[in-house]
């Protein structure tokens, strides 16, 4: 059986104290209040899903998007989703996740729900080498390979800064 971090299975467990569940971080942020995202990309291979997490202040781990088998689209359950190539995690002020997948970028709400906010999934390195023209619309725009993007974050306005992902 594969193991992930510290020995423990990997095996996503709910409802159970974060230490007692294993994992394989890809992106960690952290909200004001301590409560803690895990995009959880384990190897498919082993045949377990990419998953976000939540770590509440109480320690309890909680599936808040993935693991499902819809395709992502606007107003997804992000918990009915498949969310596999996941990659980029940001936490905007509102509590809104954004998150990279497939050369796109998507925001989970507080309520659960998943929108298409920017990217035309584009995940090849044929993407147009220009991915940002003036004048574009967001959803219309090639923001790079699997994980959308070098870097990600969010402003205090909500606004959401994207460092594409351009061919070398």
């Amino acid at each position: 059986k594969y193991h992930c971090y510290y020995g423990l299975p990997c095996d996503p467990i709910d409802g159970v104290p974060a230490t007692q569940t294993g994992m394989e971080p890809w992106d960690v942020e952290v909200a004001q209040d301590g409560t803690v995202y895990i995009l959880d990309n384990v190897i498919p291979s082993f045949g377990m899903p990419t998953t976000i997490r939540r770590v509440g202040v109480n320690g309890i781990i909680e599936r808040i998007a993935g693991g499902g088998s819809l395709p992502v689209a606007d107003g997804v359950a992000a918990t009915s989703a498949d969310i596999s190539n996941a990659g980029l995690m940001t936490l905007g002020p509102d509590g809104t996740l954004y998150f990279t997948m497939n050369g796109k970028l998507l925001g989970l709400d507080t309520s659960g729900v998943l929108r298409h906010l920017a990217g035309r999934g584009c995940t090849e390195y044929g993407c147009p080498s220009d991915p940002f023209p003036n004048g574009s619309a967001a959803l219309s725009a090639d923001i790079g390979s699997r994980t959308g993007g070098l870097a990600i974050a969010a402003g205090q306005d909500n606004a959401i800064y994207l460092a594409p992902q351009t061919q070398f």
